[in-house]
């Protein structure tokens, strides 16, 4: 369960295409008691829409009885054009949240970011923790979202707060060597590069750019501390090269 687009990255989204208004509409309460024809009569009598964007396999109305050939049919009596957008293909496969989801499942964040267009990003306000990583000389930065989370693992990542961004390396799961009895949620903690300042509170939005390893669990902080270590140095090592999708 969970998004790979929240409210907020949706809005930014639409800003940027240059959309002067967003709004809400509550497709569920719609496609519950709605023929598509009335469907189409709600959407043009209340937000008098004089063109409509979907995709190749867009479907809508009660019972999803509604797709692209009932929009065409209607377009001349409720006087709106159809412009359908079709299918993004990536590796010769159509492109779909749940090939997503299927993505960053297995780690490949990489593939993820290629279908999405942007790298995949988590936003939080970062929280206390047990400040476990501070005493092996780790710092990190937690935070919990209802987002989707990708495998549980370390990753290299770029995190953005007060206007800048910092490379760093993201531990996503369950933290086993400390989290011994199981009882905390998959948490997001990230451990900045070279920086060592106080972000309790502040909003930070972690970019996920490579996948470095599996989550495990160590028979002591020491070794912990020393995993810790090479996940730096793999992730320092990686930054030279690593993956820049157009824009980032």
């Amino acid at each position: 369960s969970g998004c790979l687009t929240d409210r907020e990255e949706s809005i930014s989204a639409a800003d940027s295409m240059g959309a002067d208004y967003y709004i809400e509409v509550d497709l569920k309460k719609y496609l519950k008691n709605l023929t598509p024809e009335e469907f189409i009569f709600k959407v043009k009598d209340q937000y008098n829409v004089s063109i409509i964007n979907v995709g190749e396999d867009f479907r809508f109305g009660k019972g999803a009885e509604g797709s692209v050939d009932t929009l065409r049919e209607l377009a001349h009596k409720y006087s709106y054009e159809v412009n359908v957008v079709p299918f993004y293909v990536y590796k010769d496969e159509k492109v779909s949240s749940s090939r997503i989801r299927e993505s960053l499942a297995s780690g490949d964040v990489v593939s993820a970011c290629e279908m999405l267009g942007r790298r995949y990003q988590i936003k939080g306000k970062v929280i206390y923790g047990k400040e476990i990583g501070r005493s092996i000389d780790f710092p990190t930065a937690n935070i919990t979202t209802e987002k989707f989370l990708p495998r549980k693992g370390v990753y290299l990542t770029k995190t953005c707060f007060d206007g800048k961004y910092h490379y760093g390396i993201t531990n996503v799961g369950l933290r086993p060597t400390v989290n011994v009895d199981g009882s905390e949620r998959p948490n997001i903690e990230t451990h900045l590069l070279g920086f060592d300042g106080d972000i309790y509170g502040k909003e930070i939005n972690v970019s996920f750019i490579e996948f470095i390893r599996d989550e495990k669990r160590f028979g002591s902080l020491a070794e912990l501390r020393t995993q810790i270590k090479m996940d730096r140095d793999a992730a320092n090592k990686m930054i030279p090269g690593v993956y820049k999708p157009e824009g980032l």
